[in-house]
């Protein structure tokens, strides 16, 4: 994560906090699987479902989520 000026701490989370709670769990899970099978540019594309950042939300992308699944960042 980028600090910028004001800021006084640091969130940093594993791949696969799509939904940007800094917990990786149910949530996030929700949103890849509404976005699932979708490329960039496609009606319910979700960027940050993207986590393998290729342009598609794929099993790649749930595999990422489900070996972070219940983490959350520093």
């Amino acid at each position: 994560a980028v600090l910028h000026p004001g800021m006084t701490h640091r969130n940093t989370v594993i791949n696969g906090d799509v939904d940007g709670s800094n917990y990786i769990g149910t949530d996030d899970y929700l949103v890849l699987n509404s976005s699932f099978d979708t490329s960039k540019g496609d009606a319910g594309f979700v960027v940050n479902a993207d986590l393998d950042g290729d342009g598609y939300i794929g099993t790649d992308d749930y595999l990422i989520l489900n070996a972070n699944f219940d983490t959350s960042g520093d």
